[in-house]
Parts: structure tokens; C-alpha cells; sequence
């Protein structure tokens, strides 16, 4: 039972981020690049309409959605997710407008919830920062890299005006003792800076 619920915890942790990353709540989005992981570390060439400075600050968002997938437990069955609420904090943006590419803080916190499996995931790290990647991945919008030892997020916000925006986070995270344990997740959401 112990282990049923980790797991639980795991695969709806999973799909939280799944439902920030992908888009927009209660829509779809497309991140700037395209294709798989947003911007796949190539920087956006064009121009943008705001700057990147409105980044900076934190944003707020709910009702969005997005899926998970654990192939070890549910295999080839990706899992609709929906996001609750998610709060990203944005500070200390290193970034170049030659390179398009930079280094910013972020802190979050996401509570994301699975209807079939009746799992509700809360990942907080609100007061903590870490230092992100900061690539341009596309027309107003940056996606923010990070690797751990036990998964990745790649966060990208892509700004309508200076104080809305959509997330979308698309990641996985591993089980530190079984590496077989993996889920996927993509998530997207509208946001407003607060």
C-alpha cells in the first residue's frame, strides 16, 4: 500500500508538470520552437514584441491541463492531468539579446490532480531558487533548463503582454532507486504576473 501511494504521488507529480508545461489553461499552446522539449537549446532569431525584462516576477495561474506517462507501471498510457494552480517566481535574469541565451532564478509551486487514479501531486519549492538555463525559443517567448539527479524541467513562458503569459512545463522525473521508474509530463497553463 506504502509503495502504491509513492508511486501514486510519483505519477501525479508527473502529470503536474506535464499540465503546466504544454500550453495554456483550459487550452493548447505551441512553445516556440515546435518540437519536443521547448527550444531543444537552439536560440529564436526573430524579433520579439516584449521584452524580456517582463519576465522577471511571479506568475499565477490554474485550470490548466496536460498528461503524464510512467511506462514501468502503465505502459504506452499517457494520463490526463489537470493543473490546479501553479505559482512561478522569475528573479535575477542574466540574459543576452546578442546570444539569446542567459541564466535566471526560479522558484515554483504546482499542485496538479488525476481524476482516474484519484491522486492529487503538491511540489513546492516557493522561497527556494534555483539558477535555470534561459534560452529565446520562440516570438515572446523563453524556456528555463534545469537537470537534476533524479529528472529535468524545461519551463517555458511564453508572454501575451507584460503581465499575461502562458506555461508550459514538459520534464520527467526518475525514482532515485529505480531508474526504471520514469514519468513523463507535460502541462500547460495561462498565467498573470501578480
Amino acid at each position: 500500500m506504502y509503495s502504491k501511494r509513492i508511486w501514486s504521488c510519483m505519477l501525479l507529480m508527473g502529470l503536474f508538470f506535464l499540465a503546466a508545461v504544454s500550453g495554456g489553461c483550459g487550452g493548447s499552446s505551441s512553445s516556440g520552437s515546435g518540437s519536443g522539449v521547448p527550444g531543444n537549446g537552439e536560440p529564436y532569431t526573430g524579433d520579439n514584441t516584449v521584452s524580456y525584462e517582463a519576465l522577471a516576477g511571479t506568475w499565477i495561474g490554474s485550470n490548466g491541463s496536460g498528461s503524464g506517462q510512467n511506462d514501468k507501471y502503465l505502459p504506452g498510457q499517457k494520463i490526463a492531468v489537470k493543473v490546479e494552480s501553479i505559482e512561478y517566481t522569475i528573479r535575477n535574469i542574466n540574459y543576452s539579446e546578442e546570444t539569446k541565451t542567459g541564466t535566471a532564478q526560479l522558484s515554483l509551486a504546482e499542485v496538479i490532480t488525476n481524476e482516474r487514479f484519484n491522486v492529487n501531486t503538491n511540489r513546492n519549492w516557493l522561497g527556494g531558487f534555483d539558477t535555470f538555463e534561459m534560452t529565446n525559443t520562440g516570438k515572446n517567448s523563453w524556456t528555463f533548463s534545469r537537470e537534476y539527479s533524479d529528472g529535468e524541467d524545461h519551463i517555458t513562458l511564453t508572454l501575451q503582454s507584460e503581465t499575461t503569459g502562458r506555461i508550459r512545463n514538459v520534464g520527467f522525473m526518475l525514482n532515485e532507486d529505480d531508474h526504471s521508474d520514469r514519468t513523463d509530463f507535460d502541462f500547460t497553463c495561462n498565467v498573470t504576473k501578480q
